[in-house]
């Protein structure tokens, strides 16, 4: 696969670059609105959970942060292999609507995708 940037094909090492700053932008990100929310609401532990949970760096970032001595918020971290997303729930709850919101008799071929719906909303 290649990237260019205004028709210019970037370099491994300019595509490695972008992708470490993108990372590093978005633990950043992440790191300032938690320790926001923490200080805002008095938190005292954290749990880093969902597949962004896997990630090395972040990983990283939030542990130099919160197992600091200074620290007074307990940080929780799952094993890597349990950091998943949530694709599965979605994918069971919308097996469950759909098996639910189908009739026998009703043709699968009358069904319409709408990516806008909420899994939460009654039929």
């Amino acid at each position: 696969m290649r990237y260019a940037i205004q028709d210019k094909e970037l370099s491994k090492e300019e595509i490695r670059a972008v992708a470490r700053d993108f990372e590093d932008a978005v633990a950043e990100v992440l790191l300032k609105k938690t320790k926001e929310a923490v200080s805002k609401h008095g938190i005292k532990s954290l749990i880093l959970g969902g597949g962004v949970s896997a990630n090395t760096f972040l990983r990283q970032t939030f542990t130099e942060h919160f197992k600091a001595e200074e620290s007074e918020v307990k940080l929780y971290l799952p094993n890597p292999k349990l950091s998943t997303d949530n694709s599965v729930m979605i994918a069971l709850a919308g097996h469950a609507r759909a098996k639910e919101a189908l009739e026998p008799e009703t043709a699968t071929d009358t069904i319409v995708a709408d990516g806008n719906r909420s899994l939460s909303q009654e039929v």
